[in-house]
């Protein structure tokens, strides 16, 4: 499974090239500084995922995508920072690792690859406040949705989470994956097609996502 990485300082991003090879299966083709700078390797080599950290999230996010097309994008945030993740969730992200937790990446790369969503607690919070969409303050999530986030934003893994709902483990993943959707839909600008990375299901936090802990 290919990967880029993205990273301004060349400490970070070499940690968290590691953290990524650190599962066998999965092989770093291409880095940069920025997406600029990868923009070449990305198109020759078309990785799968591209791992984005940086200090303008939603920016950094929009110029991945725009350079790996079809690549399922993950972010690297600041602990505890919604804003950023909320950012990054906007202009297209599916997977989220903080930065005090680099070595979930492998999982998270895995489960975006595969068509998951992969949030953090912090921004599963911020769906659940937000009625699941970007800029307007009615809500637009179900009973179950806002459910499930809530238990997601406590912490819980999907398994825990679809049991305190009352539903399928598989219905709260696929929940969860549509209510991002839609966000993501929503926020895109006029005449831009929604990124979409798959319908499969794969792990949230607690199964392999950053935790905010």
């Amino acid at each position: 499974m290919t990967v880029a990485v993205l990273e301004g300082h060349d400490a970070l991003r070499r940690r968290l090239v590691l953290a990524v090879e650190a599962d066998d299966e999965l092989h770093v083709v291409a880095e940069g500084r920025d997406a600029a700078s990868a923009a070449e390797a990305c198109a020759e080599l078309q990785p799968r995922c591209v791992v984005v950290s940086g200090d303008d999230s939603s920016v950094a996010v929009a110029e991945a995508r725009a350079v790996c097309p079809g690549a399922a994008v993950v972010l690297v945030i600041t602990p505890r920072d919604a804003d950023e993740a909320v950012a990054g969730l906007r202009a297209g992200a599916r997977g989220f690792v903080n930065r005090a937790a680099t070595g979930q990446l492998p999982a998270v790369v895995r489960a975006v690859v595969g068509g998951a969503v992969a949030l953090p607690p912090l921004l599963a919070g911020a769906l659940a406040d937000s009625g699941g969409r970007p800029a307007e303050p009615e809500p637009a999530l179900s009973g179950d949705e806002r459910g499930v986030l809530r238990q997601l934003a406590a912490g819980r893994s999907y398994g825990a989470a679809a049991a305190a709902v009352g539903i399928p483990e598989a219905r709260a993943r696929a929940l969860v994956a549509g209510v991002v959707d839609r966000f993501q839909a929503s926020s895109e600008p006029a005449g831009r097609a929604p990124c979409v990375v798959g319908e499969g299901h794969g792990p949230n936090r607690g199964e392999g996502a950053g935790s905010d802990r």
